[in-house]
């Protein structure tokens, strides 16, 4: 049984793996308006973009060792952002960095946008009108 529960724990993290690549694949395909579209509103407006050729990804030319870094940092990333408040969130989506972290010209919000933020953060619905 311990075999079976392994293999399974196995296959997921490899699902979960290529799943975080073939969408850092389809992020690199979005237009600069589309991705704001989905960091503000959590999907794309307009036609959805042609997937990139094979080799054109910056993740194409990384072997597979490399591939996994940068998947486990994401990993890493994803469970810091799930366990933070939906007003952390916000801010972080807004702003690209956390609260107690101070505003430099790194910050997203430093570009004067007005967002309105709508989506669903961990589990945790956000929306505002500005930001």
């Amino acid at each position: 049984m311990t075999d079976l529960k392994s293999r399974v724990e196995q296959l997921e993290k490899e699902y979960r793996f290529r799943h975080w690549f073939h969408l850092e694949r389809y992020f690199e395909s979005l237009s600069r308006e589309q991705l704001e579209s989905f960091v503000t509103r959590g999907f794309c407006e307009g036609p959805r973009p042609e997937p990139l050729p094979s080799g054109s990804s910056k993740l194409d030319v990384l072997d597979r060792k490399k591939l996994l870094e940068l998947w486990r940092e994401n990993e890493r990333w994803d469970a810091r952002f799930a366990a933070r408040n939906a007003e952390d969130q916000k801010f972080c989506s807004v702003h690209g960095h956390w609260p107690e972290q101070a505003c430099g010209t790194e910050c997203l919000a430093t570009e004067n946008r007005e967002h309105a933020i709508e989506g669903d953060f961990g589990g945790n619905r956000v929306s505002s009108q500005k930001i």
